[in-house]
Formats: structure tokens, sequence, C-alpha cells
């Protein structure tokens, strides 16, 4: 599980700077036209958080696919490691 949030987190931080660098020019024009830096702050950190628990949770699922596939595999090859959850 800790890895699974720990890749999300990258992931999210990569994402984010990305984000950012592209649409400088878009936050340059809201906040030109019509919105606050107050605004423009709460909208950034919206973004940030809905991302944030969408790859989390597509990150979860996604490692304890693996442990049941990981365990699996064990079996087959009768390997007997206990994965305790």
């Amino acid at each position: 599980m800790g890895m699974g949030v720990l890749l999300s987190f990258i992931g999210i931080v990569n994402n984010q700077i990305i984000s950012f660098m592209q649409r400088k020019r878009e936050f340059a024009m809201l906040y030109s036209t019509s919105m606050s830096k107050k605004q423009l702050k709460r909208l950034i950190t919206l973004e940030t958080a809905l991302s944030f628990g969408a790859m989390s949770i597509f990150a979860l699922a996604v490692s304890y696919g693996m442990r049941f596939i990981a365990d699996a595999g064990m079996k087959a090859m009768t390997i007997c490691i206990p994965i305790i959850y």
C-alpha cells in the first residue's frame, strides 16, 4: 500500500509541474480578465487535490492487483512466502 501511495505522489507532483508550465498563459489570461489571485490559487489547489485522489485510488487498485498476481505466481511455482495483509 505504501509503495502505491508513494508512486502516486511522485506521479502527481510530476503531472502538476508539467501542467503548470504548460498552462502559464491560461493562468495569466484568467488573472488578467476575471480571477483574483485567491481564486486562481484555489483552482490550482482543487485540481491538485482531485488529481491526487484519483491517482491514489488507481495506484492502490493496481498495487493490490499486482499483489494477487504475484501471490498466484508464487503458488504456481510452489514458492511459499507468506504475504500478510
